[in-house]
């Protein structure tokens, strides 16, 4: 399962993972837009992994492949 955008056109919030803090290596961010594919697009996460993501970061951050790599 892959996080879904978000799609209320408001921007990406961080470069940070929502569940440690750590550094998400977003493409998006560090392109400031979609100009760049995201690692996270090829991955999948956990409904699991999903549900410990705060609403309101839902779709705004990646989560970091270590947070993934640990679901």
């Amino acid at each position: 399962m892959s996080i879904p955008p978000a799609t209320d056109g408001l921007p990406l919030q961080s470069a940070q993972c929502p569940l440690c803090g750590g550094a998400n290596a977003c493409g998006m961010v560090r392109s400031g837009g979609a100009e760049e594919p995201c690692w996270c697009e090829q991955e999948t996460f956990s409904p699991a992994l999903l549900a410990r993501l705060p609403e309101a970061r839902r779709g705004r951050a990646c989560v970091c492949l270590r947070c993934v790599k640990s679901q």
